[in-house]
């Protein structure tokens, strides 16, 4: 439930969020997506770093008495990444409720340089950018590709051998409609699972998934502090609907630095031929003075 949200000093506009069902969470929302509720949308922007300029969140994390036996803990899991990028199971990071906790951001831009500086391939951006039925399976799922995501691929492909149903614990499109639901195919799924991460396939499939040269990552500073205090929290009991929610609110602000690493040749072909013209020349230049000074020793 969100009790306020603002984002650079504006109000953020309730569809702005995006629903989507986690297999551990539940229901779960994104915010700052190119789509919002099946439609397109520009991508928010902030030009300046600190708490204020980014998203600010006052949540309600508890949950009902109907289904608090359901839950171990009480809390809100938060994922940040690229705005295309969807959370895989049990990314992101716990807060807990009662506290107001500050975020503060650093993401890291990396551009590699491809084949043969590296092992990346560019502009796996399209269906036939390369050739892997599970790279395609991650393009079809309509998702940013990642190689983490590529080998996700083949596990769900390898559960749908052995179980006859498909993994739904990843971010992949269920190709064949036939979810793993009853205990015996989960048990079948979760085996399948422990047995193909436990061996070396990423070493084995690692040709049919390709590393993609442009990656992004963040690393994260958190603060927090009890939250709300006294005298807000006097103010806001006068709202009888949220009279109850105090011990389980969080609030939460965002704030961001970045930082680009690209990769660059240290000399290119055209440099490599010149400097070795250049260095033959040198060698032959110092031939020829050695032997016009043999040729005068000789004279002498």
């Amino acid at each position: 439930m969100f009790i306020s949200c603002i984002f650079s000093f504006q109000q953020c506009d309730e569809n702005e969020w995006l629903w989507f069902y986690d297999t551990v969470y539940g229901n779960c929302y994104r915010f700052n997506t190119i789509q919002t509720k099946n439609q397109l949308s520009q991508v928010k922007k902030s030009y300046h770093t600190g708490k204020y300029n980014g998203l600010m969140l006052e949540l309600y994390v508890g949950v009902s008495d109907a289904r608090e036996y359901l839950s171990l803990t009480t809390g809100a899991s938060i994922f940040i990444n690229d705005n295309l990028i969807k959370p895989l199971v049990g990314e992101g990071f716990e807060l807990m409720p009662g506290t107001n906790v500050n975020i503060i951001l650093e993401r890291k831009k990396n551009k590699q340089m491809a084949r043969p500086y590296s092992e990346c391939v560019n502009n796996l951006d399209s269906i036939d950018s390369f050739d892997s039925e599970y790279y395609r399976k991650v393009l079809r799922s309509n998702l940013t590709y990642r190689q983490i995501d590529c080998f996700y691929a083949y596990i769900q492909s390898e559960v749908y051998k052995r179980c006859k149903c498909d993994e739904i614990a990843s971010n992949l499109m269920l190709e064949n409609n036939n979810p793993c639901e009853t205990l015996e195919e989960q048990l079948c799924s979760f085996q399948t699972y422990q047995e193909i991460t436990a061996s070396e396939y990423k070493t084995r499939i690692k040709e049919e998934c390709p590393l993609e040269c442009d990656s992004v990552s963040y690393s994260f500073t958190k603060s927090e502090s009890r939250y709300p205090s006294a005298s807000y929290a006097k103010e806001i009991s006068k709202n009888d609907a949220l009279k109850h929610l105090f011990n389980n609110r969080s609030n939460v602000s965002l704030e961001e630095y970045q930082t680009e690493i690209t990769e660059s040749a240290s000399i290119s072909w055209d440099g490599l031929v010149g400097s070795i013209g250049g260095t033959l020349g040198l060698f032959m230049g110092i031939n020829s003075v050695y032997s016009k000074l043999t040729e005068m020793i000789d004279y002498y």
